[in-house]
């Protein structure tokens, strides 16, 4: 029996009747695409194993800009590769693949088109530069590693010539294609071949003449005592070598990498390739360092080829799979592949290791790193590829992809291979770059995949040894266990795409004629050479097609062309749009994954066109509007990525609120709360009223020139900016008692130069602590709420969390949204653009505003919990006002006079900084209206009876905080205030400043649910005013700066002095809920509000 089926009957015994994939092509698995038997590649893996060679690849921006580290690199890893039990066989161990320099292949191109367009001046330009790079390049590497004058310039003169002998051959062609004005394919291939003909050559030359220098010196004992870091590393690489010479040698992929004659997409034979590049590698003396051209090959007839995007790294895979590699190594501008796109997701970090089957679908889903088809190779081959940036040392942190076994299987398969072979693995090394394979990995078979969508991308299926029941066991239950596992790897978003939707008529036996649509629909595009990046089907007659948006009218064109027979219901295209991809760890389970992946969306209010899965049995895709990937991609990497909690804030304000929230933010830092609580939040920028200030780095303020903010992404300094924010407060100025002028200037400033770049970071939040007037007698501008309406608006249409902490700039955003929101519906009633008041109900996820009420109590969180899980909630009560609170504890309680009260709660800073807005209860009256809104209920400022501690007739003409002070005498005195409270307290009793609200649902007065008010079958009462209380009222034991709130599910009024009620959350005591409403008590519920927001995705 062989390997694969034993291992087929042994999962068949575990897993009795469980759903199974099955092979449904037409040939068997022992068999590889090239005509090798599964048994003899293990057989050849171990024959080859004492080789351990190192195959390094280096992009065209690392061999452009960084050619002296492209050095110190490549001698980094010859000193790793030559480590004690290291020395393969053959005495290969490290190979070179290069691209074309920095912009060379662009420089060419444009030679290319000059010669056809003839125009010799912009050809010869184009040449010089090629050969001005070239050659500064390797003079600033020479100078890196100090080679003498005389050597240099021999070296250099050398680098010049080889440079010049290429260019001369490129000038033969270019001037071909002048004079017969014919630019071919085949021509083209040639000439473009000559971007890595030139770097592999200059590179080697330059290897050389460093290998020579110091082997040189080292061999005749004459070392310098102090070479520099870069020379010293060269010696340590000759002498590594010893006792053979290192020999860089420049070799041209054209000597072995045999193709067809399909110029710019050329395929490779691998067969071929691999029998003359062994042979070739054969004649090599010990301490060879082959410097390869990647991106070209050799057709049949001798012609030069290439093969297409990422070429060069096709070339190296196809090297690395020949030489049966230990690993090839990609050396480019990021250290691994990402979690996210970082210029989406600023706190994407690289993935340490993933499976070729994650690796193919993520490049198919977007990911530019490495393409598909440089992964085939790698995975037929078992070849592992390790993505690290050019300029980390060896060792630093990168990303290898190599095959995703478990221990148990992998242990079998390498058993069998040293079985067939007779032979056992070398020990693994621990220098530098360690050895990503001590053992011949299981043996694989590729099923070819000919679906259009998946770009034929193979499907593996391992093959083992046969297991015992135990074995199997173990295996069945490992695989359980791992199909629990959500783990991501990355997000990908593939954008710029259109969303085709095609739906035929059907005839009268509710069918079309002939094949179905999607057949048909895919025939008619891949004979277009239309790529179809994936498609559907959910009847006979309809189809969605997802194509490039540059590729929607040539596919619309032959859609119409095609269905010309029938009669098309619809052919439209919704453009642009994303396809959004999560690969997981494979094994993952596709349903954990799934509700992972869509729980967020859906409350993020991401709208989904439709739902993908890929090849493996856990990825998952949707279709979403372009507009929206930002988001998206943020939020399902939120969602996945828990280790790295990283929450962006902008504060607006600078108040008690906004200083207490910072300086709960730098206790948490100093304390080490935030590693505790798994979040990081990184304050970005503060923006204050008065000015305004911008406090991004401590910058100015934006101007024409500049007019964005500089956000700090890894957070400012706290220290300076809480000492920045306390010489900046004019609480106690006269201006605090003026109307506040700077509402529209600050909202523009903070939409316009500060949310872009917001919206950018790690779950943005802005924090609004901003303290405006109430509208009952102050006038707000109407300009004013628009752009405080727009601003917040534009926070929730791009995802950014809000939390707003002031009830009277709560209040002006809900009015100015009702107003607006009136004015679009009647101005265009069918536009498809969402009312505000309905983009706010669709993302009220991202709104918090529990702190604008009660402080740090979560008043609106028990409502919202008593609502929701079917209870009434008839009255709410609460004495909102800490200002009011300490007042009248002052006054009845301390024995002071009603200015002196006010006095104190001014200087410990928690009034309002209109003193009136508290005195006159209007600020108690906007926390009752947020309690309201909270529970869907509009009501009005004047629908609120308010009788104010203070009157405003008794403040009238009262423009500073000192005539204010003034008023307050002459009151107390004409009404014996201070008197009468402190009598009430020596009966036992307490005045308290309390608002209530009443929710009635009919004659018997029962509360309402949720929802009601929004149908208008409840009517709403509110009510402010000082009330004398007993003992037996919640809000008696109050002192001081507290505050106290309380729900009633049932409350009957009017029997007698006392307050009966029966509820059914426990007898006939309400709900209370107490504690601080002032101080660090609001800024602590600033930041729980932010807290939730974040949980809330």
């Amino acid at each position: 029996m062989s390997s694969t089926a034993a291992l087929r009957k042994a999962s068949a015994t575990c897993n009795g009747e469980q759903t199974a994939t099955q092979n449904l092509l037409d040939y068997e698995p022992g068999v590889l695409e090239h005509g090798e038997s599964d048994v003899d590649l293990a057989k050849n893996r171990t024959n080859l194993s004492g080789r351990n060679i190192w195959v390094l690849k280096y992009g065209g921006s690392s061999v452009g800009q960084r050619l002296p580290r492209v050095c110190e690199s490549i001698f980094e890893h010859v000193i790793a590769a030559s480590a004690p039990g290291r020395v393969s066989s053959s005495g290969l161990r490290v190979c070179v693949v290069v691209s074309a320099m920095g912009k060379t292949t662009d420089m060419l191109l444009d030679a290319a088109q000059a010669a056809l367009d003839g125009k010799p001046e912009v050809l010869q330009a184009c040449v010089a530069r090629i050969r001005e790079l070239c050659v500064n390049n390797a003079k600033a590497t020479l100078d890196h590693f100090e080679i003498p004058e005389a050597e240099g310039a021999l070296a250099l003169q050398e680098v010049t010539s080889k440079v010049g002998a290429l260019l001369g051959g490129l000038d033969n062609y270019l001037q071909g294609v002048s004079l017969l004005k014919d630019l071919s394919p085949r021509t083209l291939d040639a000439i473009l071949s000559n971007g890595e003909r030139i770097c592999a050559s200059v590179l080697a030359a330059v290897l050389s003449a460093v290998v020579r220098h110091f082997g040189d010196v080292s061999g005749s004992g004459n070392s310098p005592s102090s070479p520099s870091p870069p020379g010293a590393l060269a010696a340590k690489a000759v002498k590594a070598m010893r006792p053979g010479l290192l020999s860089p040698l420049c070799v041209e992929a054209t000597a072995f990498m045999c193709t067809d004659d399909s110029f710019g997409q050329a395929h490779v034979d691998f067969n071929a390739t691999r029998s003359q590049l062994l042979e070739l590698a054969n004649s090599w003396p010990s301490g060879t360092l082959p410097v390869f051209t990647g991106f070209i090959g050799r057709s049949k007839s001798g012609a030069t080829t290439t093969l297409g995007r990422n070429g060069s790294d096709y070339s190296a895979a196809l090297i690395a799979a020949a030489l049966r590699a230990e690993q090839l190594i990609i050396n480019t501008d990021v250290p691994g592949v990402f979690t996210a796109d970082p210029r989406l997701v600023p706190d994407a970090f690289p993935v340490p290791k993933m499976s070729y089957t994650e690796a193919i679908e993520l490049s198919i889903y977007g990911s530019k790193i490495f393409h598909p088809k440089t992964m085939l190779p790698l995975m037929k081959h078992g070849v592992p590829m390790v993505i690290r940036n050019t300029t980390d040392a060896p060792g630093a942190p990168s990303t290898v992809i190599k095959d995703n076994l478990s221990p148990l299987r992998r242990n079998n398969a390498s058993a069998a291979s040293m079985a067939e072979s007779g032979s056992s693995d070398e020990g693994d090394s621990d220098d530098g770059l360690k050895p990503l394979r001590s053992s011949p990995p299981s043996k694989l078979w590729t099923q070819a995949l000919r679906s259009p969508s998946m770009l034929g991308v193979s499907r593996l299926v391992d093959s083992s040894p046969e297991l015992s029941p135990r074995e199997c066991h173990r295996a069945h239950v490992d695989a359980k266990a791992a199909d629990a596992e959500v783990g991501a790897v990355c997000v990908a978003s593939l954008e710029d795409l259109s969303f085709i939707t095609l739906r035929a008529e059907i005839g009268d036996d509710g069918s079309t004629e002939g094949p179905e649509v999607a057949v048909r629909a895919m025939r008619a595009l891949a004979q277009g050479k239309v790529r179809c990046i994936w498609s559907d089907q959910r009847s006979g007659n309809d189809a969605s097609i997802l194509v490039r948006r540059g590729d929607r009218v040539e596919a619309a064109s032959l859609l119409r062309k095609e269905f010309s027979d029938l009669r098309l219901m619809e052919l439209s295209a919704t453009e642009p749009v994303t396809l959004l991809s999560l690969v997981p760890k494979q094994g993952a389970s596709r349903v954990a994954a799934a509700a992972r992946f869509f729980a967020p969306l859906s409350k993020a209010n991401v709208k989904i066109h439709r739902v993908v899965c890929g090849a493996s049995t856990s990825s998952i895709s949707c279709v979403i509007d372009a507009e929206e990937t930002g988001l998206a991609v943020r939020t399902i990497h939120e969602a996945f990525n828990f280790s790295r909690i990283a929450v962006s804030l902008v504060i607006l304000g600078n108040n008690r609120t906004a200083r207490g929230l910072l300086e709960k933010l730098q206790q948490m830092r100093n304390e080490g709360s935030n590693s505790r609580q798994f979040m990081d939040f990184r304050v970005c920028a503060v923006v204050t009223h008065n000015g305004p200030l911008v406090l991004g780095k401590l910058a100015p303020v934006p101007s024409d020139d500049k007019p964005s903010v500089a956000l700090d992404a890894n957070g400012l300094d706290l220290a300076e900016v809480l000492a920045a924010l306390n010489e900046e407060d004019d609480h106690n100025s006269a201006a605090a008692m003026q109307e506040v002028q700077n509402w529209r200037e600050t909202y523009d400033l903070i939409e316009t130069a500060v949310l872009p770049g917001l919206r950018r970071m790690t779950r943005p939040v802005l924090v609004d602590c901003n303290a405006c007037a109430s509208r009952r007698g102050s006038g707000i501008q109407a300009s004013g709420s628009k752009a405080l309406a727009s601003c917040y608006l534009h926070c929730l249409k791009h995802g950014i969390r809000l939390a707003v902490s002031n009830s009277a700039t709560l209040n002006v955003f809900a009015g100015a949204l009702r107003h607006f929101s009136h004015g679009q519906a009647q101005s265009s009633p069918s536009a498809s653009t969402p009312l505000p008041v309905d983009l706010l109900q669709q993302r009220r996820g991202l709104l918090r505003y529990d702190s604008a009420t009660a402080a740090g109590l979560p008043l609106l969180q028990a409502i919202r919990d008593q609502l929701y899980s079917g209870k009434r909630v008839s009255v709410v009560q609460g004495t909102f006002s800490a200002t009011l609170g300490l007042i009248l504890d002052r006054v009845s309680r301390g024995g002071l006079t009603l200015r002196e009260a006010t006095e104190e709660a001014y200087k410990l800073g928690i009034t309002e900084p209109l003193i009136t807005s508290d005195l006159a209860g209007l600020d108690t009256v906007e926390k009752l209206r947020v309690v309201a809104f909270s529970m869907g209920i509009d009501l009005p400022e004047d629908c609120v009876e308010l009788q104010p501690l203070v009157p405003m007739s008794a403040l009238e003409g009262a423009m500073t905080v000192a005539a204010v002070f003034e008023a307050l005498d002459v009151f107390d005195k004409a009404e014996k205030f201070s008197q009468r409270a402190a009598a009430a307290f020596q009966a036992g009793r307490r005045w308290r400043f309390i608002a209530t609200l009443e929710l009635h649902a009919g004659p018997d007065r029962k509360g309402i649910g949720v929802g009601d008010g929004h149908h208008g079958r409840a009517t709403a009462r509110a009510k402010v005013r000082v009330e004398e209380v007993g003992e037996d009222h919640f809000a008696f034991p109050n002192r001081g700066q507290e505050i106290a709130c309380a729900l009633w599910e049932d409350f009957p009024f009017n029997e007698g002095d006392g307050i009966v009620a029966r509820t059914s959350w426990g007898g006939a005591a309400p709900l209370v809920l107490r504690g601080p409403g002032a101080g660090k008590a609001a800024g602590e519920g600033a930041l729980s509000d932010v807290v939730r927001l974040v949980d809330f995705l």
